[in-house]
């Protein structure tokens, strides 16, 4: 990961003391010299002068190029020194809010870090329309885990009433149409929200990852295997991404590929991964040779594979039992 800027709000100066010399004047003589100690100040420098507009700038460049744990330190810290009468607040309080909620794959602490953040901005008379909207939205895409696809969707359509160049909202839809199998139109609110990225400048990975989703659930690997390989390409640091692109190369039939360079426990997740997307195809032939081939590689960091294979028909296991993978 990339080096942080760190900020230096007050320097100590240290006491700089030279020791004493003696010389000699003459073979007779000699005379010892005082050198007396040079001190500098021991005061506090000046804290260097925020610069709110400057580190707003360099936090939203870094978040477009979806950098998000670079720009949520350069928010927080922006955050922790600027007033809180300074007219950007509203921007950075939901910049670091979007961070956070963008990270919230890493662990509960960023997600109750956005949630939180979200949560205290609409009550801010201070704040603009946008921000709240935005925060709102935020708050929507975190609880949607706990909705149905049918309150989901009305939810998603009434924000998008009055939010509809938010592209996190279109991506989410979007899902929701793949969980229904209706992939036309996913397809259609995955290309709106490509579009609402692309105007507002921010990035498409998410969206385009959504895209490759929906085309290795339809069993269109080598197509989704373009997608999350543009993904990929986008945003590196998310490890979801390299996961996707692997399980489309396997189900391609491309293992040697999809498996270079990661470790047995990682190619025993990918298997069963895989196992998975097969399995909801209906080809439990191939769902089975691929949970076998993760318990295989790594039996015992990888139970999920065994009671995956186990959830299999006695038939489609039998049939199986005559297979391998290329």
């Amino acid at each position: 990961m990339r080096n942080l800027a760190a900020f230096v709000i007050g320097i100590v100066t240290c006491l700089m003391v030279f020791g004493c010399a003696t010389t000699t004047a003459s073979t007779t003589k000699t005379t010892k010299i005082d050198v007396r100690p040079v001190v500098k100040s021991t005061g506090l420098v000046e804290a260097v002068a925020l610069d709110v507009g400057a580190e707003l700038s360099r936090a939203k460049k870094l978040q477009n190029a979806s950098d998000f744990a670079a720009s949520l330190v350069i928010y927080e810290d922006t955050l922790a020194r600027m007033v809180r009468s300074h007219p950007s607040r509203g921007d950075v309080e939901i910049g670091l809010a979007d961070c956070a909620l963008a990270l919230a794959w890493r662990g509960k602490k960023y997600a109750q870090q956005a949630q939180k953040t979200y949560q205290a901005i609409p009550g801010n008379a201070a704040y603009t329309d946008a921000v709240k909207r935005r925060a709102k939205s935020g708050l929507l895409l975190l609880d949607l885990v706990n909705d149905t696809p049918e309150v989901g969707t009305q939810k998603l359509l009434s924000a998008l009433d009055t939010n509809p160049n938010d592209s996190r909202l279109w991506n989410a839809l979007g899902e929701i149409h793949d969980k229904n199998n209706d992939w036309m139109g996913a397809l259609d609110v995955y290309v709106k929200a490509l579009k609402v990225a692309k105007k507002n400048g921010t990035s498409t990975a998410a969206v385009v990852n959504n895209m490759g989703m929906s085309l290795l659930m339809q069993g269109r690997n080598k197509e989704a295997v373009s997608k999350f390989e543009q993904a990929k390409k986008a945003n590196p640091e998310m490890p979801v991404y390299d996961n996707n692109y692997r399980l489309a190369q396997i189900l391609s039939g491309k293992t040697n590929k999809a498996l270079k360079g990661v470790s047995e426990t990682r190619a025993a997740q990918i298997y069963n991964d895989a196992g998975v997307i097969a399995q909801s195809h209906g080809n439990s032939r191939q769902a089975s040779s691929l949970y076998k081939k993760a318990l295989e590689i790594s039996p015992v960091y990888f139970e999920r594979a065994e009671e995956n294979l186990a959830g299999l028909s006695p038939i489609a296991q039998l049939v199986a039992s005559a297979t391998r993978l290329d």
